[in-house]
Parts: C-alpha cells; sequence; structure tokens
C-alpha cells in the first residue's frame, strides 16, 4: 500500500529515521542529528522538531548524558520498522510511505491524530493552571512529565491525553512511578464532550488509585483510564508498544549487542517484567518454590524487595517463583526466608487459623535454590522490614 504524507509531518521523518536504524529506542538528539545531517529532509527549527518527537514516543528516562530516551509507539510500527520493510520517496513536497503491511497507516494517521489532541491538551492543562493559580514546581513526576504547584505547597499532575477515534472518545494515560509516592500529587483530569472539546475537569487524590491499586502494586507500566458513567474505569491496551517490543528482544529478533542506551532502559525501567517471569519461570522449573504448584496461570514472580522501593526491579535475584497463597503470605510478612533457604514462620495468630495452618503444614521447609548473596540482601531486607516476626 501507498501513502503521501506532507514532508514536514514530523512522524514521518521519525519513521524514516526508525526503518534506516532499524530499531524503535532512541535518543531524541540523534534524530534530530540524522535528520539534519543524513537524511533528505529539511528542518527549519531543530530545537522545535527535537521536542515535537516526544509526541510520538514513551518517554523512558533520561541517558546517562541526561539524553531523552523514547520508544516509537505502534504494534505495526514496531514491527516494520525493525523489519526496515518501509520505503520512502520524496517528490517536492511531498513523501509517499510505502508497506504492504497496510495496518501501519492507521497507525500513523493515529499518532498524527494524537499530536494534534496532545497539542491541544497542552494548551488545556496551561488555561487550567492559570485558573487554579498552579506554578510549574522544578520537580519532575518523572523524565520531563512536569509537576506543579499551589500556594498551599500541594502538588499537582496531568495525564496525557490520548484519541481513541474508533470509539470517540478520551483515553487518560498514567505512567507508573514511585514519585506519586514521593510527591503525593492531586491529578487533573481534563473532561471532554462528545465532540472532544474541554468542558471541565476533575481533580483526584492520588490515593484514589492507590487505594484501587491501580498505580503502586499494579505490574502494569501505563495506566489507561476512561471515564463511563462518571466514573474512571480502567482499560486494557496490553497490545501497545511496550509489550510487543520486549517480547522482539527475548525471542533475540532485535539485536542489543552495543547498544548501552536500549540496554540502561532495560535494566532501569518496568518494561520487562513480563520477560523477568519467563526468566524466573525457567530457573525454578515452572513451580512454585514453596509447595507442589506447577500451574503457570496459579504461578506469581514474586519480588522479595519490593517494586515501590526502586530497587531490583528486574534482578532475577529479587524474585521468586510462588503461587497465589504463598506470595500472599510472603507478600504480607506472615513467611520468610534466611540466607540458607531456610523458611521462617511469623508468630503472628493468622497462621493459626485452620486454612493458614494447612497451606503452611503442606510447605516446604526451604527454597531449592543456591541462595546467593545479591538474594541475601534482598531476603534481609525483607526480613527487617517486611516479616512480622
Amino acid at each position: 500500500m501507498l501513502k503521501t504524507y506532507e514532508k514536514d509531518t514530523v512522524i514521518i521523518k521519525l519513521i524514516y529515521y526508525c526503518c534506516s536504524k532499524r530499531e524503535v529506542y532512541f535518543k531524541r538528539s540523534d534524530v534530530t542529528e540524522y535528520i539534519v545531517s543524513e537524511s533528505p529532509f529539511d528542518i527549519p527549527n531543530k530545537q522545535g522538531f527535537d521536542g515535537n518527537l516526544s509526541y510520538f514516543g514513551y518517554d523512558i528516562q533520561n541517558d546517562s548524558d541526561k539524553n531523552r530516551i523514547l520508544l516509537l509507539r505502534g504494534k505495526e510500527l514496531n514491527n516494520e520498522c525493525l523489519s526496515g520493510n518501509i520505503s520512502f520517496s520524496l517528490d517536492g513536497g511531498n513523501v509517499s510511505v510505502e508497506c504492504a503491511n497496510e495496518n501501519i497507516f492507521n497507525e500513523i494517521d493515529m499518532l498524527i491524530k494524537n499530536k494534534t489532541a496532545e497539542a491541544s491538551a497542552f494548551r488545556v492543562f496551561k488555561n487550567i493552571s492559570t485558573k487554579r493559580h498552579l506554578q510549574e514546581s522544578t520537580h519532575r513526576l518523572f523524565g520531563n512529565k512536569k509537576l506543579f504547584i499551589s500556594n498551599s505547597d500541594q502538588y499537582y499532575t496531568y495525564p496525557r491525553i490520548l484519541i481513541d477515534n474508533i470509539n470517540n472518545r478520551v483515553i487518560y494515560e498514567l505512567v507508573n512511578t514511585p514519585n506519586f509516592i514521593e510527591y503525593v500529587p492531586n491529578i487533573i483530569f481534563p473532561i471532554y464532550n462528545e465532540h472532544l472539546n474541554h468542558v471541565n475537569e476533575v481533580i483526584l487524590e492520588y490515593e484514589y488509585f492507590f487505594d484501587r491499586n491501580i498505580l503502586g502494586d499494579n505490574d502494569s507500566d501505563f495506566i489507561y483510564l476512561v471515564i463511563e458513567n462518571d466514573i474512571f474505569r480502567q482499560i486494557d491496551i496490553q497490545a501497545q508498544s511496550l509489550t510487543e517490543i520486549i517480547s522482539q528482544i527475548n525471542i533475540e529478533q532485535y539485536n542489543l549487542e552495543g547498544r548501552d542506551t536500549t540496554i540502561k532502559v532495560i535494566t532501569n525501567s518496568r518494561l520487562n517484567t513480563s520477560s523477568l517471569r519467563n526468566l524466573a519461570l525457567e530457573r525454578d522449573s515452572s513451580r512454585c518454590l514453596l509447595c507442589e504448584v506447577d500451574e503457570t496461570n496459579l504461578l506469581i514472580c514474586s519480588h522479595i524487595k519490593p517494586w515501590r522501593t526502586g530497587e531490583g526491579r528486574l534482578d532475577l535475584d529479587n524474585v521468586l517463583t510462588l503461587c497465589s497463597a504463598h506470595d500472599a503470605l510472603f507478600d504480607k510478612g506472615y513467611i520468610a526466608i534466611n540466607d540458607n533457604g531456610n523458611i521462617l514462620l511469623s508468630s503472628d495468630p493468622v497462621l493459626s487459623k485452620s486454612i493458614i495452618k494447612d497451606i503452611i503444614t503442606n510447605s516446604n521447609s526451604r527454597i531449592g535454590l543456591v541462595v546467593n548473596d545479591r538474594m541475601r540482601s534482598y531476603l534481609k531486607h525483607h526480613r527487617d522490614n517486611i516479616f512480622k516476626g
């Protein structure tokens, strides 16, 4: 299929870069330098182009050189860019994009529409902040995600606004970051009518989401919400870029050798929890370390040092494969593990209840793993801070 776009469309230039380099993780400035020096495109405003790239990528984190790392949005786009299957031809003020996969054009059009929506949302955010006398804070919720502060020193933030053109609705995107706990911001949700015009806003305390396990303990990196009948409802769009690309990384379709940026992204971001689970299941023979349960649907990749601490999130030594029952007991501190892998039981009377006692009675006395120094440090944190003793 062939489709023509205006030559100055930012997303087309970005896809040109991703397809030429066959990568979807990228530093924003690398794209800009490549387009300026090695591509047939013109960039009249280098700084403006560099900033606009964030509209088309998930912000991941700053690299060691403080450079923004992004991940190209779009499941089909990612697949075709990694394969180099998209071709471009320039003719005057237009560029023709050709690809056998017609789905990429739906994603390109959606990205262009969402850039317009996000630009509009930025103006809405600015107007709300002015109306409510909010000033931009020097702190950030994550990456370049702004925090605002009121006269009473209360922090506020806004979700990312996405437009679901199929269902004609607004989708609110929140990033699952530990900084929610540090800054305790209220979240301002602009409300839009059926014509997608801003009409009002709703402000919710962050506890609203933590109390419902939408943030904090949720396994998702990106949380997506819609409003239905005046109630926020979480929706599942796990087929988005993150899941797809991590899957490709796992099966070695994307060679990471020498790509320091990508390696840093994977080791420092909550992107690869599914990969971590697969590694844990392989190490632990797809069986609970404390009993004989081997049904994978009942097995959990349980963090020893909790995710919310920000440490050891993607460290295999910080996870244990446990069934749902043992994960709950371990997570709540009713059982612990010593440096030799032996099971410790809490003195809490809850363990004397008949059903729970049966679980304990039928549990292994130790985990079947060699406990190394890294795992010992995580187990000590669990004993010192979570175990009920």
